[in-house]
């Protein structure tokens, strides 16, 4: 045969770019074999993704559902609150009213007293005076 490129013959060199194709195919075909592991993976862990995003909605429509609960309590609590305040304030009202009667029994007992007072006057005068019968 005849040889050239180096010495080496043309079968040489077909053999060696075979041998090349060849080495280069398994390098392909462990990387491949990588790539398809590393896709099993990717799917997995999008899979858990996707689990996870669905749990993550189900508690973000729980949490909508408990803060409009809040929030309804809330109102309440301010109405229950702006009620007990109208009642205090007629409470307070009241007792500036029941102040007012009080001071005018106070003062309506104190001309009892006086007029009890003379009463007990004129009868002790009335007693003392009548002579005693034996």
């Amino acid at each position: 045969m005849p040889k050239s490129d180096n010495g080496r013959s043309r079968l040489d060199r077909i053999e060696a770019i075979i041998e090349a194709v060849a080495t280069r195919q398994a390098d392909i075909e462990g990387e491949f074999g990588r790539l398809l592991r590393a896709q099993v993976v990717v799917v997995d862990t999008m899979r858990e993704l996707a689990a996870e995003q669905v749990k993550l909605a189900a508690e973000h429509v729980n949490l909508a559902e408990r803060q409009r609960n809040t929030e309804d309590n809330l109102n309440v609590l301010i109405t229950v609150a702006g009620d007990t305040q109208d009642k205090l304030n007629a409470l307070i009202a009241a007792a500036g009213g029941t102040e007012e009667k009080l001071n005018a029994l106070i003062m309506a007992a104190g001309g009892t007293e006086e007029k009890l007072n003379a009463l007990i006057s004129i009868v002790d005068d009335i007693v003392r005076r009548t002579p005693r019968r034996q």
